[in-house]
């Protein structure tokens, strides 16, 4: 016999008296969870799923959790090259601790690498484990990533807090959904997000 789940099976209203379970079991936008913040006085910075669990601490005890800072303090080198003009960045230059992903950077490599370049978050995530890494070495990491993705031989992960991205992605992968429109795709998900549990893709859905 299947487990009986208790509370709500559709998505209820966040407030401050709803239940911490239901809360985790459903699925919220980001701007609905930075709303509750600015409501309630919690801080509203940070990634979804730091939101997320500053939110279920405060439904449990009532107190509000100070943000914690999750990027690397900004160094002297890199404070310097987040804020050197685009035409004085060159293949030497060195992408410290601390670096940004800024607009002058950007525009560098689309100027080297052509309009299709973006900072990916795999691209982002490689940089960061690589402190002091040229751009030279950046840019023939975005070339590898980008000659794989065009060659469909590698997917980046998606990290579990866009659970709308990963749904996407496997409702196309499944050749029964071939042919089928991104509207149908959205409707599907639509019901998904609204139903208690987890929120991946089934066949059924």
């Amino acid at each position: 016999m299947a487990a009986r789940v208790s509370g709500p099976t559709s998505r209820v209203t966040l407030s401050k008296r709803t239940r911490p379970e239901d809360f985790r079991d459903f699925y919220w936008l980001k701007r609905e969870l930075q709303d509750f913040c600015r409501a309630h006085g919690l801080a509203t910075s940070g990634g979804k799923r730091e939101i997320a669990a500053r939110i279920e601490h405060f439904l449990r005890t009532g107190q509000r959790l100070r943000a914690v800072a999750t990027r690397p303090a900004e160094t002297a080198a890199a404070r310097r090259v987040n804020t050197t003009a685009a035409a004085e960045l060159s293949m030497t230059t060195r992408a410290p601790a601390g670096f940004r992903c800024t607009q002058e950077a950007r525009q560098f490599f689309e100027r080297h690498l052509g309009k299709r370049f973006r900072f990916t978050v795999t691209l982002q995530d490689f940089i960061k484990a690589h402190p002091g890494v040229t751009f030279r070495k950046i840019a023939d990491e975005w070339q590898r990533q980008d000659a794989l993705r065009r060659a469909g031989a590698w997917q980046p992960a998606i990290s579990p807090q866009f659970e709308y991205n990963q749904f996407t992605r496997d409702y196309h992968a499944d050749p029964r959904n071939q042919g089928k429109t991104h509207r149908d795709c959205l409707q599907a998900w639509n019901r998904v997000r609204a139903r208690r549990g987890d929120h991946k893709y089934r066949a059924q859905d």
